[in-house]
């Protein structure tokens, strides 16, 4: 493994990279977690080395070793973010795909004018926010309307900022960008193929919206993961996605 710092505007973004080919997948994590996906995306990297594909997992700005504090992390710098490490994989690597998991699916979507003409390789979205309104706004699942709710709009535009978990403040600009974007938008000018793993027991991000809304894209290999919560941390869930992702490979 090898610690890297790809230029993005005026810093750097933190990235762990696993070469063993000219190959590679960039993957890109959710908005409450780092790089690792709380030990996921180095379990995944191990399978797709054992396949012989190398693989570029990065801090998104608000996590993990990121400079930039989570109190000016934005939908747009993220976004950024993910735009400047897809084009910098395809300066260096013949051939790019890209794991969004989470956050990261609305991410991708948004990036995709600016990435599509580096992505040849897989395109995977594993429980994408495909909507923001429905996951954030409006949320639809209880355990994300307990962290965004009038109390916590409230705050936001009291003193400018929360924190929905103890290791990350979300500014009020980051839930004016949550109202205002839409990423179902976004998503449907995705005219790529791509595969989409997304659990019906999902309790973050609504299942019934995402599903809606990706299979009215041509492009999408919509794929349920049968008792799969959003973490795919039951017992064989993880394991059946880096499977299938392996076949896809």
């Amino acid at each position: 493994m090898e610690q890297l710092a790809i230029p993005s505007g005026n810093y750097h973004i933190p990235a762990t990279l696993d070469n063993v080919s000219s190959r590679i997948l960039v993957l890109s994590h959710g908005i409450f977690v780092d790089r690792k996906e709380n030990g996921r995306f180095e379990r995944l990297s191990v399978q797709l080395k054992s396949r012989g594909i190398s693989s570029l997992a990065i801090d998104l700005p608000g996590h993990g070793k990121n400079s930039i504090p989570s109190m000016q992390a934005n939908v747009s710098n993220m976004t950024w973010s993910l735009i400047d490490t897809v084009n910098w994989a395809a300066q260096h690597y013949e051939s790019v795909g890209l794991v969004a998991s989470s956050f990261s699916g609305a991410l991708a979507s948004l990036a995709w004018p600016l990435i599509r003409e580096s992505i040849n390789d897989l395109l995977i979205f594993l429980n994408p926010v495909l909507d923001f309104d429905s996951t954030f706004v409006n949320p639809l699942c209880s355990e994300m309307g307990s962290l965004f709710n009038t109390s916590t709009f409230q705050q936001a535009r009291d003193q400018g900022y929360f924190q929905p978990v103890q290791h990350f403040t979300m500014s009020r600009d980051t839930l004016l960008d949550f109202r205002t974007i839409s990423v179902s938008t976004a998503y449907s000018q995705i005219s790529y193929p791509h595969t989409i793993f997304h659990g019906d027991a999902d309790e973050l991000v609504p299942f019934s919206v995402t599903k809606n809304i990706a299979v009215t894209n041509p492009f999408c290999d919509w794929r349920t993961i049968s008792g799969g919560v959003h973490a795919f941390t039951q017992s064989g869930h993880e394991e059946q996605v880096w499977s299938e992702i392996s076949r896809l490979a």
